[in-house]
């Protein structure tokens, strides 16, 4: 016969033990869960930055393919709020040929619709990719240098830039991108 020389208490995991593991654990997964979630907000900024920058690319390079009528663009997009264009409301005359003033128009509200978020539809209605987005071209020297600046609403950032402000609230931050374009540097 054989005798056990191990006490009972010493045998095993005790439930108290066994509490501690699990408490640990649970401290584990609320921390990856907390980390998953800081990468997933992170990675829908970066998202919602590089759409800014095409979008921002985008009408650089319709105002360069239209430089006729490169007035139009700053008169039409001066403070471009993108829920609120009324694309058959937008005219200009003062700039270029009327062909090139009618591009212009159609490039300025394929921008609005573009920052509407009109090109992403989920159950038949527009999805706003950018939150609160405004779209503004500034003309710095007539007919010669803009700056293209597209705002939106974000959980992160800061004051929206002054010239390009979208209706704003005390508590809301505001990220934007921007490209300068200068005409005498690209004709040299």
């Amino acid at each position: 016969m054989r005798v056990n020389t191990t006490p009972a208490a010493q045998r095993g995991f005790t439930f108290v033990e066994l509490l501690v593991a699990l408490l640990i654990f649970s401290f584990a997964v609320i921390g990856y869960a907390a980390l998953n979630n800081r990468l997933l907000a992170s990675q829908w900024a970066q998202q919602q930055r590089g759409l800014a920058q095409q979008s921002v690319n985008f009408m650089v390079e319709r105002i360069k393919a239209n430089p006729a009528a490169r007035g139009c663009y700053a008169v039409l997009a001066e403070q471009l709020i993108a829920a609120e264009v009324d694309p058959t409301a937008l005219q200009c005359q003062a700039f270029g040929t009327q062909a090139s003033q009618a591009s212009a128009v159609d490039d300025v509200a394929q921008w609005a619709r573009l920052l509407a978020g009109e090109q992403l539809v989920v159950a038949e209605q527009a999805v706003p990719i950018l939150a609160e987005a405004v779209g503004c071209v500034a003309e710095l020297e007539p007919q010669r240098s803009y700056r293209v600046t597209v705002v939106w609403a974000s959980s992160s950032g800061g004051a929206a830039p002054a010239d390009c402000a979208p209706q704003q609230s005390a508590t809301r931050q505001y990220l934007s991108e921007s490209a300068q374009l200068d005409f005498a540097q690209l004709v040299q």
